[in-house]
């Protein structure tokens, strides 16, 4: 059984969560605090690698509406690149687009408070990246995903 982690980078906050191919249902883990430097960030998100046992990670893209890459893309691609540097698990990007705002929608129909949300928006951001990644591939289409194995 594949063990994935979905990875939603950012400078401040990383989401991350957790699936298996069977069944294919990502969950929330935790958000940890970014460091702003992707070297070291990819070096805490890779002891939560090896405390799960994943074997692929699967990091989320936030190119802009128009496909463009931003420097948000820009930095995360720096992050993939650190991480690629230090493991040899496969590493993929998910085109991200809305997946933050997809995660916000779902907290509001919660009713949570602005800062319980603000607490669990990346790690839900997170698996909305890696459950559309496992949805993607199961049905064997060639969506948004890019990269390969690292």
């Amino acid at each position: 059984m594949t063990r994935y982690l979905g990875v939603d980078y950012g400078r401040k906050r990383i989401g991350l969560a957790v699936a298996t191919d069977d069944p294919p249902i990502a969950s929330p883990l935790e958000t940890l605090r970014g460091t702003g430097r992707p070297a070291a960030d990819a070096e805490a998100v890779l002891a939560i690698v090896r405390r799960e046992a994943a074997d692929v990670i699967v990091v989320g893209l936030p190119l802009n509406m128009d496909d463009s890459v931003g420097s948000q893309a820009r930095t995360t691609r720096r992050f993939i690149a650190a991480l690629r540097d230090r493991t040899d698990r496969a590493i993929y990007e998910h085109d991200e687009r809305l997946s933050t705002d997809a995660a916000e929608s779902q907290l509001l129909d919660a009713g949570l408070t602005r800062t319980r949300r603000t607490a669990k928006r990346d790690k839900l951001a997170a698996a909305v990246i890696l459950q559309a990644f496992l949805e993607g591939r199961a049905s064997g289409a060639e969506g948004p995903s890019r990269g390969a194995p690292g």
